[in-house]
């Protein structure tokens, strides 16, 4: 019965750290995402310690959504690769086509 207890918790210990997968710090999505903190669009990014999961770095890019209106083209192109880049492999996995599209936004501007 212990034994039973104890693969049972190695299972979710493994699985639950399977979910926080950290994202290298030499991705440029930690660029793009110092940019907005300097912006004032998100905070909570910590410049001495900076490694994210990738679930932590998927929040973020959904709060910047939020505020689309306020970037520019370029951030807005970086913001649709960047979202499509850290799509949930979850529902990617599940062959739940309609989650794993990436909404594209576009934004007209002056000439």
């Amino acid at each position: 019965m212990k034994k039973n207890i104890a693969v049972v918790l190695l299972l979710l210990v493994t699985a639950v750290y399977a979910q926080h997968e950290n994202v290298p710090l030499d991705n440029d999505v930690y660029t793009f995402l110092k940019e907005m903190k300097v912006k004032g669009i998100i905070s909570g990014i910590h410049d001495d310690s900076p490694n994210m999961s990738r679930y932590e770095i998927k929040n973020l890019l959904s709060e910047i959504s939020a505020t689309e209106n306020l970037l520019s083209r370029t951030e807005l192109t970086l913001l649709n690769k960047y979202r499509e880049e850290f799509v949930d492999n979850e529902n990617a996995s599940n062959g739940d086509q309609s989650s794993t599209e990436t909404t594209v936004v576009e934004k007209s501007f002056p000439d």
